[in-house]
């Protein structure tokens, strides 16, 4: 059923606060499979991360009250669904496909020529409204939770690497483009903003066989990985081992692992817990 137009006005999000936006965002989200409760900080992270541009996300008003939200991250031709959702009050009213259409056009107008976004695989009603929309399936992406592998014997020698030089290599040997979440545009917001990186080799033979950049906050986050052909297992479970820190008791996370990445099976032996499997998906915007 369709809601009520008369009511309805659509406006852009950039009069929101981060404490106001984080309010929006955890009410659209009340009852989503994966429990998400936003404060005004993670918000702010969660802007910076993605480059949400507030004038050009979008939001939908049912007279006074703010009831659907679309966030728009962009980044030259290429935008991102940072999030969207509808107040459980106003579920089942079209509204979702009303507020993803507002912020489509919101980017087309802005020269968006192609945007992608993530979907949990149990969402079908959010996959059949994309889908609908002319989004398509790209890949899958895995949330990793894990304790950090034991180093081998006979493993690659790992040695520090400035983030420059890490990242010089994973741009030449990554297997398929990182997920907006860890995106070199993201690595690049947040080292603006101030966030802590480090980065290690993995050495064989005094050749290079992996790199990897991540962060450390009570856990350790993967944000980039990669490895030669034919080292991928080895040159992980070196990386992934040099984690086990005092400093990340709660073990390791990696954030949208794509199903088919030369690390994944190294990931899946390691006992880990999946937190969530995404759908990433993709429109080209005429």
């Amino acid at each position: 059923m369709t809601a009520p137009q008369a009511r309805l006005a659509t406006e852009a999000v950039g009069g929101f606060t981060d404490e106001a936006l984080a309010e929006l965002f955890t009410l659209v989200y009340t009852g989503y499979a994966v429990p998400m409760h936003v404060d005004g900080p993670t918000m702010r992270f969660m802007r910076v991360a993605a480059d949400i541009d507030l004038a050009a996300s979008r939001v939908l008003r049912d007279g006074a009250a703010a009831v659907a939200v679309a966030l728009l991250g962009r980044r030259g031709e290429t935008g991102y669904i940072a999030g969207m959702g509808v107040a459980p009050t106003h579920r089942g009213r079209g509204l979702g496909e009303a507020v993803m259409r507002a912020v489509l056009e919101s980017a087309r107008d802005r020269g968006v020529k192609h945007v992608q976004l993530e979907v949990l695989v149990q969402n079908a009603a959010a996959i059949r409204l994309y889908e609908r929309l002319g989004f398509r399936h790209v890949r899958d992406l895995e949330v990793w939770s894990f304790p950090a592998p034991r180093p081998e014997p006979g493993g690659p020698a790992l040695a520090a690497a400035t983030l420059e030089e890490a990242h010089t290599f994973i741009r030449a040997h990554r297997a398929a483009p990182e997920p907006w979440q860890r995106a070199d545009g993201t690595l690049a917001a947040l080292r603006g903003d101030g966030a802590a990186f480090e980065a290690l080799w993995a050495e064989r033979d005094g050749r290079t066989v992996g790199a990897m950049i991540f962060r450390v906050a009570a856990r350790a986050s993967v944000i980039q990985l990669a490895t030669l052909p034919g080292e991928a297992a080895a040159a992980t479970r070196a990386l992934l081992g040099a984690l086990g820190r005092d400093d990340a008791p709660q073990g390791v996370r990696w954030l949208n692992l794509p199903a088919d990445h030369p690390s994944a099976a190294v990931v899946r032996e390691l006992g880990p817990s999946l937190e969530a499997k995404q759908h990433e998906m993709a429109l080209p915007l005429g």
